[in-house]
């Protein structure tokens, strides 16, 4: 019925903007409910995002990392501006996880 309304192209356009508009918003969803409701977890996570955030030198993009605990292993996801910031919250990630204990999926997205 909407393709009658609009015309195909125009409903394709819609579906395709609406997805991609969607989809960051989609993840952060899913990743949410990816955190098992388990304290010590729940635990690792607060205390690496505390300490992410203390640090005044990060970007706003570092600081918005998702970071993900289950089962005391932590999964770093998204963008930080260098490879110097993502070290540095790797670091603080494994400092409070321990050793082995952090999977880092960051991505380096410099200023343009």
């Amino acid at each position: 019925m909407f393709t009658q309304l609009v015309g195909n192209e125009a409903a394709d356009s819609l579906v395709s903007r609406f997805s991609h508009e969607l989809k960051p918003q989609w993840f952060r969803v899913l990743e949410a409910t990816q955190q098992k409701e388990n304290r010590s977890d729940r635990d690792i996570t607060q205390q690496i995002r505390q300490a992410i955030m203390k640090d005044k030198s990060l970007s706003t993009y570092a600081h918005n990392v998702k970071i993900i605990t289950q089962n005391g292993q932590v999964t770093l996801k998204g963008p930080v501006r260098s490879e110097d910031e993502k070290k540095t919250v790797e670091a603080k990630a494994t400092e409070v996880a321990g050793e082995n204990r952090v999977t880092s999926e960051l991505d380096i997205k410099p200023k343009n």
